[in-house]
């Protein structure tokens, strides 16, 4: 039970870091789905890449605090 919990902790630190650092990349491909043109509101570009930063920032903080249980 130990082991799963580090091997969980240490995935959820990961994803959310990858999460946080390709937002602007995540943000092109999901433009670039939608067929969304290149708008000149760049105010909303930067709106969507914060609500994906927040989320990878939920996911390395909710794998900080795991880390934190399982290696004690």
């Amino acid at each position: 039970m130990n082991t799963l919990l580090k091997i969980l902790s240490i995935a959820l630190f990961v994803i959310g870091a990858f999460i946080f650092y390709g937002a602007g990349q995540i943000n092109k491909i999901i433009k670039k789905k939608n067929g969304e043109e290149n708008s000149e509101n760049n105010g909303e570009n930067n709106q969507k890449i914060l609500n994906i930063k927040t989320l990878g920032a939920c996911f390395v903080i909710a794998g900080a605090l795991m880390i934190l249980v399982a290696f004690r």
